[in-house]
Parts: structure tokens; sequence; C-alpha cells
């Protein structure tokens, strides 16, 4: 098989955070997070980079320079790069609303440009080369709902290639079986998941609407059931890439969201991340949790990927 180069091969950190807490398990700290993922290695083959929660106690949103400076020092000794970077826009992290009030939306905006400013400065000290500055609109999905027109008015801005979409390759398999949205659901109830032709249907039919906004991607695998814990809302569960009751074909399926209608590599986006979010803590203290996932990366990139 053909060995690329691109895209490069991060992994979150933020799973060493969220859905953790005083009510589920305490968090992970970043220098044992980048320890796990500068380790992990197949075939000499090892991840290029992380992709960062800007939140304590992992990384301050109000980090000034220096503290930008000193978190860069200790991710390039362990010769990982920087990637994209989760602003913290919901309440309990000090954001707001999108669609919330003028104080809500303030707050938004004020986290925003905090993460902003910390990204440029990354960038400047020559660790950062890609990703982008993740938002959420920080509503739920229940409160959009009840207005969908006027609130995505207040939400979404049309910039291509300014404002974009991140897919989630556990997340976006939920919108297939319209979990938030049962109307617009894109295979049966009580569908059969040895049907392979029919999930690639849907998955084709989706990701054929959101590529093209598509500007960030998670590569991650689903059971087709959701998880929340700790403060974190219900989503598609995340699972190890080789877990028995996957739904996906992480290797194959990532291709619907890197490949064109022609099958060309989109190249949309510089790296791609892994995302283990709320896998408990024994399982991402076990190395070998790791050297599987840099393994399915791997795959991905080699498949989808170029030079």
């Amino acid at each position: 098989m053909q060995m690329h180069t691109f895209p490069h091969l991060h992994n979150a950190m933020w799973p060493g955070l969220v859905g953790k807490g005083p009510d589920s398990e305490p968090p992970i700290d970043l220098d044992t997070m980048l320890d796990l993922t500068a380790n992990a290695s197949v075939g000499g083959v090892k991840f290029d980079g992380v992709d960062l929660f800007l939140f304590d106690p992992h990384v301050s949103i109000d980090s000034s320079p220096d503290d930008v400076k000193r978190l860069a020092d200790r991710i390039r000794a362990r010769h990982l790069a920087v990637g994209s970077l989760v602003a913290p826009v919901w309440p309990p992290t000090g954001g707001g609303s999108a669609m919330g009030d003028a104080t809500e939306r303030r707050q938004f905006v004020i986290q925003v440009r905090k993460a902003c400013e910390i990204g440029k400065t990354l960038r400047e000290v020559g660790i950062r080369r890609s990703g982008v500055i993740r938002i959420d609109s920080a509503v739920s999905p229940s409160e959009w709902a009840k207005d969908p027109q006027a609130n995505t008015k207040k939400i979404a801005v049309s910039r291509p290639k300014t404002i974009g979409f991140q897919a989630d390759m556990a997340h976006t398999l939920l919108f297939t079986l319209g979990y938030n949205a049962p109307e617009d659901r894109l295979l049966p109830e009580a569908f059969d998941w040895k049907s392979p032709e029919a999930l690639d249907s849907a998955l084709k039919t989706m990701t054929q609407s959101l590529r093209p906004w598509t500007i960030d991607f998670h590569v991650a695998q689903n059971d087709a059931t959701v998880k929340g814990s700790g403060s974190h809302d219900k989503t598609g569960r995340h699972c190890l890439p080789d877990d028995p009751n996957g739904k996906l074909d992480v290797a194959r399926h990532a291709g619907f969201w890197m490949r064109d209608d022609s099958g060309e590599p989109t190249r949309a986006f510089a790296h791609v991340c892994w995302d283990g979010c709320m896998f408990p803590n024994e399982t991402m203290m076990r190395p070998e949790t790791w050297t599987s996932v840099l393994s399915t990366m791997i795959a991905v990139r080699n498949a989808h990927g170029w030079n």
C-alpha cells in the first residue's frame, strides 16, 4: 500500500478533560496525555501533533504570551506540533450561547478572540502549522429546534473557507440515524447493520452535503449509541477503532469525507485528529490503546492521503 506523508496525524488532548470531574472520573493532566501520544509508535511512525482544548487544567484561556511559549516548549520537547484549538465557548467554561442574549453572545466572542490570540502566538513560535479555532453554538439541539431559521441566523455566518464544519465520524453517524431529528433520518428505524450498501448510501448522501464545508476532521469509531458523562451532553459514543460493536469501517469510511465525488483526495485539511472523547481513564492510560489508534490513523492516511 502507498505510504503517504499527508495529512499529518494528530491526537486530541481533550479526552483527558471532557466528561471528567466531580461527578465522573478525575481529569488526566496534559503532560500525561502528551506522553501517551508521544510514546506511541507503529513501525517507526508516530503521531505528528496534538489538538488542544483551551481550558483548565490543561491550558488556560487567559494564558499570557509567555505562558503560551512555555506550553510550546513542553510540546516541542516531545517532538509534536499543535493543530486545532478548541475555544471554551460553553457557559460552564466561561463562554455563552451563540444564540443567547447580548451578554451571552459577548462572552462567546471574547472566548473566541482569546483562542485566536493563543493560536497566533503558537504560529509565531513555529509550533502550529495547521488547524482551526474550533467553536460550537453552545446550545442544545432542542433549544435550536424551537425556531431553526431564526436561531440559525443568529449563530451561522456564510463565510466559506473562514467558518466551516468540523466533522467527527462518531457524531455524524448519528445524523444518518436521525438521533436529534428523526424526520431527517437517512437510515430506517431498526436498521439492519448487516446491510453495508445502505449504510454507505446514507453516509454518501450526508458527506456530499457537508464535505464542501468541512475544514477540520476527526477520525473516530461509533457503535450507533450515544453517551454523556460529567457535564457533557449525550453525543455519538466514541469507541476504540477495533471495538467489535463498532459500525464503521473506519479507514474506508474516512474516505467519504476525505475524497471528493470523483474519488480524488480533497486535501481540505493538513492534519486529521483522533477523538477518543469520554473514554474511561483506564482505557486511556494503556499504551496499547494509542498503538491501536495510531495504527488506524496510519491506515486512514495511507488510504486517502497524499505526498
